[in-house]
């Protein structure tokens, strides 16, 4: 889809409601009806206004609705817009807007992903100029929220890495965790058996991080929980932060309560043991991706 015309900017916050099916039981082992509520739910650009970016950034991503299609754009009233500063002003430019079906962050095509919102990528039609600065405004004509950033295109580009690198992993250990839960707080305690993910970037991609995407796959499935069912996690980012993740399984019950625990559609249920883990960092629109691998052992036991 091209877009182009009069620049227009805009931040959409789409408000939801997500109604879950009962609860959890208590402490007693009464079970109560209640319902996790979603006040709203973020679409918008998966990069920070001011991120120095490299040159060869292929575009700026961006996370939208599930059916996210022209079509959809026209109904919700979308509008995107491109703009490069020259000297004092601001200059539109030709750009396209591409629905990303398959990324290494993220695929529609896949069952954990069929209803978390839709990957698409806003890229000037003419790339992007080392040394200057480029604003991407978006909005949906039906919402007063909007969104404008700004990226600062560095002079110097990223190369492919040829090296060999160890994702860095800790320790399994068992300890309270939050996570997505029906109940009427969308989330619960639970006692998990975790392990702390950090993808080692080498020193050549380590200062434009912020202009990667990250994801995780556990035994081949994507792997993106959340810390509450309304914190759902856009593809290419994670709970833990840029270039983290945590892998855990649910040992039961904490503290004498019982939580109902729940994986969300973007994640799989992991059982104690062996696990392949691996990650990837890729920058958007491009070729240039490295990917680590680990094993971790998730034991309730410890």
């Amino acid at each position: 889809m091209k877009a182009t015309g009069a620049p227009k900017w805009g931040r959409m916050r789409l408000w939801s409601v997500l109604v879950s099916a009962l609860a959890a039981l208590t402490a007693f082992g009464a079970e109560e009806s209640r319902s996790c509520s979603c006040v709203e739910s973020d679409y918008g650009f998966l990069l920070a206004d001011s991120t120095e970016v490299p040159s060869n950034l292929g575009g700026v991503p961006w996370y939208g609705p599930p059916d996210g299609t022209p079509d959809t754009f026209l109904r919700q009233g979308l509008e995107f817009s491109v703009e490069r500063r020259d000297g004092a002003e601001w200059n539109r430019v030709a750009f396209n807007v591409r629905y990303l079906e398959v990324s290494p962050v993220g695929s529609l095509r896949s069952p954990y992903e069929s209803s978390r919102g839709s990957l698409w990528l806003v890229e000037p039609e003419q790339g992007f100029t080392p040394g200057l600065e480029y604003r991407f405004r978006y909005r949906a004509s039906s919402l007063t929220q909007r969104e404008n950033i700004v990226v600062h295109v560095a002079v110097s580009s990223l190369t492919p890495f040829r090296g060999e690198l160890r994702l860095g992993s800790s320790e399994s250990r068992v300890g309270p965790l939050g996570v997505s839960s029906p109940n009427g707080m969308c989330a619960a305690g639970i006692s998990a058996a975790r392990s702390d993910l950090e993808f080692q970037l080498p020193a050549a991609w380590a200062p434009f991080r912020q202009s990667l995407l990250f994801a995780t796959r556990v035994d081949d499935q994507f792997w993106r929980p959340a810390a509450g069912m309304c914190k759902l996690v856009p593809p290419g980012l994670s709970w833990c932060g840029a270039a983290h993740d945590r892998v855990y399984t649910d040992c039961g019950a904490t503290d004498g309560i019982i939580y109902k625990a729940i994986f969300s559609e973007a994640s799989v249920k992991l059982d104690p043991g062996l696990h392949r883990v691996e990650m990837v960092a890729w920058l958007p629109g491009t070729n240039l991706e490295i990917r680590e691998h680990a094993v971790v052992d998730l034991e309730c036991s410890r």
